[in-house]
């Protein structure tokens, strides 16, 4: 037997005609057994079997993929492989049919006014791989002054702070005002 079953059985380099599971007469003596099926690594032993003896074999297939999960937390970034856009938000390539080939990726996730994520991946066969991406946003620094201090700072109609005041911002479109009652208000767009 084998897990999954449905493996094509080699015995002694020669194909039989029965898949797994199957029981199947061997030689008395040292047999070679090989296990195939798509997208699972083969399987190659040697068994001894004495004249007449009834030797149950199981074995577990390994697959012959790679399981990639990505996740990002934000609906919005975009997840390349080698190039190819393959996903926004996150991505799960696992499984029989849904696994990578073992081979070279190049990841990149991107998501706008922020620093992209790039890594290149080596996948061999079994190999489940969890990635959990935190893009660093790209930012300036905002510097408000006045005369006198303790002006209201208002970015985007809400109050964030008093002159003086600093912070850093997600690079961007931003309306600022800044307000002290008894003093003319300033407005600008950066």
């Amino acid at each position: 037997d084998t897990d999954p079953e449905g493996a094509t059985i080699l015995l002694n380099d020669l194909e039989l005609a029965q898949k797994t599971p199957t029981e199947i007469s061997v030689p008395a003596g040292v047999n070679r057994v090989q296990l195939r099926k798509d997208r699972y690594q083969e399987l190659d032993t040697v068994i001894k079997v004495k004249k007449d003896e009834k030797l149950p074999l199981n074995f577990s297939l390994k697959p012959g993929w790679a399981d990639l999960t990505i996740t990002t937390g934000i609906p919005d970034t975009r997840i390349y492989l080698n190039g190819d856009q393959r996903a926004t938000g996150s991505l799960s390539l696992t499984g029989v049919s849904r696994g990578l080939e073992p081979n070279k990726y190049d990841l990149r996730v991107n998501l706008d006014k922020h620093r992209p994520y790039e890594k290149a991946l080596q996948l061999k066969a079994a190999d489940v791989i969890n990635l959990d991406v935190k893009l660093t946003p790209i930012t300036g620094k905002l510097n408000v002054r006045s005369t006198p201090s303790g002006a209201d700072v208002i970015v985007d109609g809400e109050k964030v702070g008093q002159t003086p005041y600093q912070k850093d911002l997600i690079i961007g479109d931003y309306d600022l005002m800044v307000d002290k009652p008894g003093h003319k208000e300033e407005t600008r767009s950066f």
